[in-house]
């Protein structure tokens, strides 16, 4: 199996934007890109953006990468549905709106406060995700598709992290990556958080990492074409 993965690509948010930062350095850990990477002893491509949304893997990451090459393995870290789309500035989510000051970003920020539908979004959000699911990603037979989420939503009880789509094409990875990113007792993510990929240590890194080593090395056989 080693020798049959050359190429492992990351999409996504920024759960998966750093092969390795100052923090991993100075702490001495290797993020999960980095072992996953060293497993295989393959290439890797990383074009994952913070803040960005599921539109920019659709519409910017996965056209830049395949232009180069199809990656034998594709990790693919979906966002949330509640962030907005800018093909320049590529950061336009509810929290960026409220700091950072670009006309984007402002105007996002009037978006959110006047005009924002939180089912709309979830709507097309959903559709997106099938779409590009059930019609795209069959296009890639050879490809192992990994699927990771970012944060996952909480149930109305507020018991559980539910996920809006069941994934066709691939395997998925749960549960969301925020969860082994968070502090005890903490709800969300801090505002400026230096770690590699908001997971930090070795033993959090190397688990994920197994994850996705055992799923591409159990991958489901493709389905036969129907006669």
């Amino acid at each position: 199996m080693n020798r049959l993965v050359s190429t492992v690509g990351f999409f996504g948010d920024s759960f998966c934007q750093d092969i390795c930062n100052p923090h991993s350095v100075e702490h001495h850990y290797e993020t999960y890109l980095q072992i996953v990477r060293d497993h295989w002893q393959a290439e890797i491509c990383c074009v994952g953006r913070g803040g960005s949304s599921a539109w920019d893997l659709v519409l910017l990451q996965w056209p830049q990468q395949i232009m180069q090459c199809v990656p034998d393995v594709c990790v693919m870290v979906w966002p949330d549905y509640h962030r907005l789309f800018d093909r320049q500035r590529r950061n336009i989510n509810w929290r960026s709106s409220q700091y950072v000051q670009t006309p984007q970003h402002e105007a996002a920020r009037a978006y959110y406060q006047h005009l924002y539908d939180d089912e709309k979004h979830l709507r097309e959000y959903q559709a997106l995700l099938y779409h590009f699911d059930c019609v795209h990603l069959t296009q890639y037979p050879h490809t192992r598709f990994i699927h990771l989420w970012s944060f996952g939503e909480i149930s109305e009880d507020q018991s559980q992290r539910v996920y809006v789509h069941e994934w066709q094409q691939g395997v998925t990875i749960l549960p969301a990556l925020e969860t082994l990113s968070l502090a005890p007792h903490h709800t969300e993510l801090p505002e400026q958080d230096p770690r590699a990929n908001h997971i930090a240590g070795r033993a959090a890194n190397q688990w994920i990492a197994d994850q996705i080593i055992q799923a591409v090395e159990q991958y489901p056989q493709p389905k036969p074409p129907k006669a």
